[in-house]
């Protein structure tokens, strides 16, 4: 589903990204889009085909 990008289009700039914390600290990366984990690292290098511009100051 995801696929490798080399421009600032990665899952960590997208509006369905978020993050928390897990009881033992580990971080929890997801997709609201895809209902879903993220793989840990795959946020900085790939997207899928529903990235939408949300943070402020990121591209376009």
């Amino acid at each position: 589903m995801l696929r490798a990008s080399r421009s600032r289009q990665v899952c960590l700039t997208c509006q369905f990204f978020r993050h928390q914390a897990a009881a033992d600290a580990i971080p929890l990366l997801t997709c609201q889009l895809h209902r879903g984990l993220i793989a840990h690292g795959e946020h900085l290098t790939r997207r899928c085909q529903g990235w939408c511009h949300g943070l402020p100051g990121g591209p376009g």
